[in-house]
């Protein structure tokens, strides 16, 4: 199980770009660990470009404030002064910071969504009807936020995810709350502590209740199993008898949720059942010609019996709600796909069995 996050324009400002920092080096050691998928989008490298280009300039402004104030610092011509009074470029200073933001998420193996997800016409209702980010102030201001929020949502719905968000925007976070397959963070420091609580904690819990709950599980799909019906394709033959052979299951995390002290596992479930059967036939001869194994054959051998096995995949939805401070599970639920019938057709078997049968007769008619 993957997260998706996206961290908003206003958590890098917040950590004056710091990307070799420790948040965001913990950030990344998630992303390529493959915990977290980073999702970026084209208007996040604008805002960050532009925030930076802002700071630089605001940067400049304060160095020659600080040379005219400490003018008297240049009298003492010696290296720790000189730091203070070099050239001061802010093109080549912005230019710089981004290319380290740039490698930064390349290091991350960021996922960049692109604007063919966001629904311009619901972006534009929001508009109009003040909805967030929109609100009675600065509306306009609010339209990157607006497209950026609505494609990372039908991103997360095609792909059958969440997305966190991490913002500081009060906006972002009144808009992230309309839609149910977005999460919010308040900074980078809260979604970390969600995300070490869930694979370092809850996660192993879930699973090593799961573990335990293998054999159950395996069971109670047997039991389902068993009791569908096999259905001989071909009229001309029947089934006589049934056997189950094994039943085995593996399964893949979707999604943890905490809530207070409970987690709330989604897992689809696989699982492989096989069975043997066997087939009797009063007409065999047209069984066999049916088959397309033999044609104009006329010997003498009634019934004929042949048994072959089936092994079928099966899907399941998982949900188990824990305590993963004890692995206590307070309640499980499993919903698999199943045919209502198990439809078999043998021509192979049937093939080989009337194949083996007439070689003992040493005859030459060709199958």
């Amino acid at each position: 199980m993957n997260r998706y996050v996206y961290i908003d324009t206003s958590e890098f400002v917040a950590s004056n770009f710091d990307v070799l920092g420790v948040r965001f080096s913990a950030l990344k050691a998630r992303c390529l660990s493959a915990q977290i998928v980073l999702l970026t989008t084209e208007i996040l490298r604008s805002e960050i470009r532009a925030q930076i280009a802002k700071a630089m300039q605001e940067a400049e402004r304060q160095i020659a404030t600080f040379r005219s104030k400490a003018k008297i610092l240049r009298n003492l011509n010696v290296a720790s002064a000189d730091a203070f009074f070099g050239d001061f470029d802010v093109s080549t200073s912005s230019d710089l910071l981004n290319a380290r933001i740039d490698l930064f998420l390349q290091e991350c193996k960021h996922e960049q969504v692109g604007f063919e997800y966001a629904n311009s016409k619901t972006v534009f209702e929001d508009y109009f009807s003040g909805k967030s980010p929109f609100g009675t102030g600065k509306k306009k201001d609010e339209f990157p936020d607006a497209f950026v929020v609505n494609a990372l949502a039908t991103y997360a719905e095609e792909n059958n995810t969440n997305v966190f968000i991490v913002s500081r925007d009060e906006d972002f976070q009144s808009s992230v709350s309309r839609y149910k397959n977005l999460r919010h963070a308040t900074n980078l420091d809260e979604f970390l502590s969600i995300i070490a609580h869930e694979r370092d904690f809850a996660i192993p819990a879930v699973e090593a209740a799961l573990n335990g709950l293998r054999k159950s599980i395996e069971d109670d799909l047997a039991a389902k199993c068993r009791s569908l019906p096999f259905v001989y394709t071909d009229p001309d033959g029947k089934i006589t008898s049934v056997e189950f052979v094994y039943g085995r299951i593996h399964y893949e995390l979707l999604s943890v949720d905490l809530a207070s002290e409970v987690a709330t596992a989604q897992y689809v479930v696989f699982g492989s059942i096989s069975f043997q059967y066997t087939l009797q036939f009063e007409d065999w001869v047209a069984a066999v010609a049916a088959a397309g194994t033999r044609k104009g054959l006329i010997l003498d051998r009634e019934p004929l019996i042949v048994t072959d096995g089936v092994s079928e995949t099966y899907f399941g939805h998982l949900t188990l709600a824990i305590v993963p401070e004890s692995e206590e599970i307070l309640s499980q639920d499993i919903e698999w796909t199943l045919p209502k019938e198990i439809a078999v057709d043998p021509p192979l078997a049937l093939a080989r069995e009337t194949k083996a049968w007439a070689d003992e007769f040493d005859d030459d008619i060709p199958f």
